[in-house]
């Protein structure tokens, strides 16, 4: 309705009330912005043809007296006010199509009577503006649009043909009345073709304007669901990442043997980790589907990782999700041709094998076998993930990687994002994924890493993941409006001399007396946020070389980046890994 107010608006000063009222017949009752715009583009261009038909119909017939002329005159005029009233009694439908049916018959009758004044170029730009274009302006229906373009030509032709056949003669005009003729009509013409293409610009900007606006909000609501989903997640994943510390460190085999009981605390620690893993990949799809609508994927960044190693470690994470429903995974590696050293994206590779060993799983059936293949060809470097199960059609097979393709249909379910962002991360790192399934057959997920394997690691010694740390004895300092935030990282900091604040008020005040070796800021917290803060803590001398490290359920690139521009060390994102953490902390704690 702005926009309507905008474009309508603006005239009000110089439109007099009658021929408004005249433009906004036959809208009173319609609440459907578009319609609304269609209804007006309507009544304001048969007005307009309508009024230029009549004044100039009439000066020429008043230079020839020729009754063809004043007979077409009256009935096209009358046609184009005929569309108001059609408007007026709510025939929006037949008001749309009667309007590009005068002008078709229109351009049939004056283009033969005038064809000696007009040409058939002009002509032929007014058919295709009018009718093809005209047409894609009011109607949705593709089949619609398609007649008005065939229509344009259709009649180009008759008109031609006419030309030949002579079944409508020219009107005879002197040389002088020829000039007059001649640049009444161009100037009519290209008036109508300059009013349409200033209709469609319009409408094109108020779509994109939509499309803009409709992108904001929906990235304001993920940003806002993203976050308020992350901070209750925080405290589970915390707490059971707590939990799974204690019993590996008090559930000796021994006890267990013992006290078989145990066992199922065990198991539940385990699905509590899983489930908070599987939650954080949803998350962080979201985040990927977000970055991928903007076009602003994270930029590939690549490192050496041991491969036998960082494939274990996937599968050990998804091995509760596979116990659940006695499913065996199997690793099967071309060890002998493939380096134990490979140098790609780790974070991008590891997303691509969690997405497909978490769609491999779910549906495959109980008690079968997922499996991970790695070979090489040449200098790439193969990734298979195989499982039993429904078989995918072909045409389920060309869908499959499109988003939001969900379903109870045996191949996709959840967000429907997993698959999609796949795709995207594959051929972000130069490769190709592709889907083998057939009747009765396993289903294979094929992802090719081109010329991967042509880079290799020189060093002679492999890099293998460090190990988590024990940081001991440090002065931290959390600030945090959430108190189970604050609990969980103080548990598994423990051994430290731990300082809380539940704001940023609060928080630089103890920055400034306590003096910590660290600080962990949260971003979104009353009285004073994050940024606000950290901007106060580098504007201070006492503690502005302390380093601060950014924690958020809000994961999105550009706030990371918002964040790293105002001054933070580095950033983690909620739910909260603690090897992560760690291995920040570490970073920062040993400058």
């Amino acid at each position: 309705m702005k926009y309507l107010n905008h474009v309508i608006g603006r005239q009000r000063s110089y439109i007099p009330g009658f021929i408004q009222r005249l433009i906004n017949t036959g809208t009173a009752a319609v609440t459907d912005p578009a319609k609304k715009r269609s209804i007006l583009l309507i009544n304001s261009l048969a007005l307009l043809t309508g009024t230029m038909v009549f004044a100039i119909g009439l000066y020429f017939y008043y230079l020839i007296h020729s009754r063809m002329l004043l007979t077409g005159v009256i009935i096209e005029g009358s046609c184009f006010y005929g569309i108001l009233y059609l408007n007026k009694k709510q025939q929006h439908t037949l008001a749309n199509t009667a309007m590009l049916l005068v002008h078709a018959f229109s351009a049939i009758y004056f283009g033969s009577l005038f064809g000696i004044v007009l040409p058939l170029e002009l002509v032929s730009v007014f058919l295709i503006v009018c009718l093809g274009f005209g047409s894609c302006l009011l109607y949705k229906d593709i089949r619609i649009r398609a007649i008005g373009f065939s229509a344009a030509f259709i009649l180009l032709a008759v008109i031609e043909a006419n030309n030949y056949f002579k079944v409508i003669i020219p009107l005879p005009l002197s040389d002088s009345n020829r000039f007059i003729f001649r640049w009444f009509c161009q100037g009519g013409v290209i008036l109508l073709i300059t009013y349409v293409i200033t209709a469609l610009i319009r409408e094109n900007d108020h779509l994109f304007n939509s499309l803009r606006m409709a992108n904001l909000y929906k990235r304001i609501f993920l940003q806002e669901v993203s976050h308020e989903i992350r901070t209750p997640l925080n405290a589970v994943f915390g707490n059971a990442q707590l939990l799974e510390r204690k019993t590996e460190k008090y559930f000796t085999p021994e006890l267990l043997e013992e006290r078989p009981e145990l066992q199922e605390l065990q198991e539940l620690v385990d699905c509590i980790i899983s489930s908070s893993n599987h939650s954080r990949r949803v998350l962080n799809n979201i985040l990927e589907l977000s970055a991928i609508d903007q076009g602003k994927l994270d930029e590939v960044k690549k490192g050496p990782f041991h491969l036998t190693i960082w494939l274990r470690d996937i599968l050990k994470i998804h091995e509760h999700a596979c116990q659940e429903r006695s499913i065996l995974t199997e690793l099967k590696m071309d060890r002998l041709n493939i380096p134990s050293m490979i140098i790609s994206d780790k974070m991008k590779c590891t997303q691509i094998l969690h997405n497909l060993l978490s769609n491999a799983i779910k549906f495959a059936p109980s008690h079968s076998r997922v499996t991970v293949a790695v070979f090489r060809i040449q200098d790439d470097l193969y990734l298979q993930v195989t499982n039993a199960g429904k078989p995918i059609s072909k045409e389920m097979q060309e869908e499959i990687f499109q988003p939001f393709v969900t379903g109870k249909d045996g191949f996709t379910e959840g967000t429907g994002l997993g698959l999609y962002i796949t795709r995207k991360l594959v051929e972000q790192l130069n490769g190709i994924i592709s889907i083998q399934s057939m009747e009765e057959e396993n289903t294979t997920f094929t992802v090719r890493f081109s010329e991967l394997l042509k880079e290799r690691y020189t060093q002679d010694k492999p890099i293998l993941p460090p190990s988590a740390r024990e940081i001991k004895n440090k002065r931290i300092l959390i600030i945090d409006d959430e108190i189970t935030c604050r609990d969980v990282v103080r548990k598994y900091l423990d051994g430290n001399y731990f300082i809380q604040a539940e704001n940023g008020v609060e928080g630089l005040r103890m920055a400034k007396t306590e003096k910590p070796d660290i600080i962990i800021l949260d971003t979104h917290m009353p009285e004073m946020g994050g940024i606000e803060t950290l901007h106060l803590i580098r504007e201070d001398a006492e503690i502005a070389n302390i380093p601060v490290v950014f924690t958020s359920g809000d994961g999105f690139s550009e706030s990371r980046e918002l964040y790293m521009a105002a001054g933070a060390n580095d950033f983690v994102i909620k739910p909260i890994d603690f090897n992560e953490l760690n291995s920040v902390l570490t970073r920062h704690l040993d400058r």
